[in-house]
């Protein structure tokens, strides 16, 4: 068995670094970041600085380490478990609002107007403290009776880019959302500004902020940028983000029970397939001007939040007998002779029949 990893002098001037930072009002770090951002002043300190650590260091290994176990970073097991449980607890949660938001709204026969709220980011780098750099906003209200019927859609200027991450930010920029970056960034620098239009139209009220949802990898992003954007406005525990496939699939679970006798959707990953094949990447006209302008729809974060509400729509209105409309269900262009798309447990689809391509 490997020998225990010693708490070491470094290792109590970084819980106090953590402490420091959460008593200011910062969020809360995790022991890695807190590792990160302590290493230089811990370099530069002399041995009359460091000397109150290294004594807690010593009364730790002569009382036997207080049985704290250590990863090889010196970062307390507890501590990463305890960080753990309180993401899956979270998630939880998040699950638990969700479905009964649907069974309550399917019980009183208002499902087909339960508005759900669809986001989306785009960003330039990701800094020291894990914090990621927005770069563009997008938010759309949607139901399956009127489709997308609210947008909310704003680029952002973070202001300057962390030190050497200029490279790292143009490279991200050139294979993904094409924006200028820092300090040539376009939109808006007030985030106050940007964290009003938000609140106003996610309809905040009393500390209640409505679900929202996104590409299930994105979450943590996304969750990161809007905690950036609300400060003290949206505690941590208020703000919930959401894998947009678990929406669609507790849904389309929900619609089909009005429709049909047999369930579609065995499982969260037939919705996250659906969502990933994204059969209306490459569609015009839903797009942010810029990235209309510049050819680059499919990276917009506009374009994005409406095309998920697309195939859910295509997916989920015909349970409901609900006529898709073009621009709101589906896209402008598309052909709703048939009314409505193929039915999302048919294996071998590849497109939607709302879908023209010619």
């Amino acid at each position: 068995m490997p020998k225990k990893a010693a708490k070491n002098g470094f290792f109590f001037y970084m819980l106090e670094w953590q402490q420091r930072a959460e008593a200011s009002g910062r969020k809360k770090l995790s022991l890695a970041q807190a590792q990160e951002q302590a290493g230089p002043s811990w370099a530069a300190m002399n041995a009359v600085q460091r000397a109150p650590y290294l004594e807690k260091a010593k009364q730790s290994k002569a009382n036997g380490g207080d049985g704290v176990k250590l990863t090889s970073q010196g970062i307390p097991v507890s501590q990463i478990d305890a960080e753990r449980r309180e993401k899956e607890e979270h998630a939880a949660a998040i699950i638990n609002r969700l479905t009964t938001m649907i069974q309550t709204a399917s019980t009183n026969n208002t499902l087909e107007t339960l508005d759900f709220y669809i986001i989306s980011f785009a960003y330039f780098c990701v800094n020291s403290d894990g914090d990621y750099l927005p770069a563009e906003m997008a938010a759309v209200r949607f139901n399956l009776k009127d489709g997308v019927h609210a947008k909310l859609h704003m680029l952002i200027n973070p202001g300057s880019l962390p030190l050497g991450m200029a490279y790292d930010a143009q490279q991200h920029a050139n294979d993904d959302h094409q924006l200028p970056t820092p300090p040539n960034a376009l939109g808006e620098s007030d985030f106050d500004v940007i964290n009003d239009k938000l609140l106003q139209f996610l309809g905040y009220n009393n500390g209640q902020i409505p679900l929202l949802f996104t590409e299930r990898d994105d979450v943590a992003k996304v969750e990161n940028m809007l905690q950036g954007i609300f400060g003290i406005s949206v505690t941590k525990e208020e703000l919930g983000v959401g894998s947009l496939a678990d929406m669609f699939y507790h849904l389309k679970r929900a619609t089909e029970k009005h429709g049909l006798d047999t369930e579609s959707f065995g499982s969260v990953h037939r919705a996250q397939l659906l969502i990933t094949k994204d059969i209306y990447d490459y569609t015009v006209g839903i797009a942010c001007d810029y990235h209309e302008t510049n050819c680059n729809v499919k990276n917009c974060a506009l374009s994005r939040c409406v095309r998920w509400c697309y195939v859910v729509a295509d997916n989920c209105c015909m349970d409901l007998c609900i006529e898709l409309q073009p621009g709101k269900h589906v896209p402008a262009n598309a052909d709703t002779t048939s009314q409505y798309a193929t039915p999302a447990y048919s294996s071998n689809t590849t497109t939607s029949h709302a879908y023209d391509h010619d």
